[in-house]
């Protein structure tokens, strides 16, 4: 072929499902090879066809957007346009708070998003910055200096709408939302980290585990805790 890469870059992982299609499922085998020109097409084990694939690298090649993946011992390239566009989950893993203060809560969803980020930041080091801060004075925002210079970028999206929500997670950026009512809690800071039509995932500091609300349910908690919301 005379066409060649034109981009080819590692990613933070995250993970999709592939569509529906009338026809045949298959991937770019990586079996004799690794560069996309080079590869194969083969067909997608049944096994993968309903389940969430983990993607580690993105590529354009022959004008097209193309996604490495692992899955045990199969790895290969996907076709974006393969892939459904009303799921993505982000591969944060879930951090517990270490007690049940507000501050531990909300050390743990932010240390969640600039972990993600690349930041390296200390939970002492975040702590103590929320330390600063007034809690029952401030918002979330108070911390954009910290999220700014441990990420270069800051997205305030207080108030904004589910359709803007998932259009960050499909940039690769978790959002930190503030709830109110969420395991009986008063507050409840949480991260969004994916999406499946209208049922969000999210970590949540409290339990310590990855859960899922559907958009009526997170509205609700959203809500009530005065539609906070930020990211990067």
């Amino acid at each position: 072929m005379k066409s060649k890469t034109i981009v080819n870059e590692e990613t933070r992982e995250f993970y999709v499902r592939l569509r529906r299609m009338a026809r045949d499922y298959w991937y770019l085998s990586e079996e004799n090879g690794t560069e996309i020109n080079q590869l194969v097409k083969v067909d997608l084990p049944n096994t993968l066809k309903n389940k969430e694939i983990l993607i580690n690298k993105i590529s354009i090649f022959n004008h097209q957007i193309w996604y490495h993946f692992n899955y045990g011992s199969i790895s290969g390239w996907l076709l974006k346009k393969h892939l459904k566009n009303n799921f993505r989950r982000l591969t944060i893993e879930p951090i517990k708070q270490n007690s049940e203060s507000d501050i531990d809560n909300e050390c743990a969803a932010f240390l969640m998003m600039l972990r993600y980020a690349g930041s390296s930041i200390s939970p002492t080091q975040l702590k103590n910055e929320i330390l600063k801060l007034d809690l029952k004075q401030s918002n979330m925002l108070s911390l954009g200096q910290v999220v700014i210079n441990e990420t270069d970028s800051i997205k305030d999206l207080s108030k904004m709408s589910f359709k803007q929500i998932k259009r960050q997670i499909l940039r690769k950026r978790p959002i930190v939302i503030k709830t109110s009512g969420l395991n009986n809690l008063k507050s409840n800071i949480i991260i969004i980290v994916g999406f499946n039509h209208k049922t969000y995932y999210f970590n949540n500091p409290w339990t310590g585990s990855l859960e899922s609300l559907t958009q009526q349910q997170l509205k609700k908690l959203w809500i009530k805790g005065n539609l906070e919301a930020i990211s990067y």
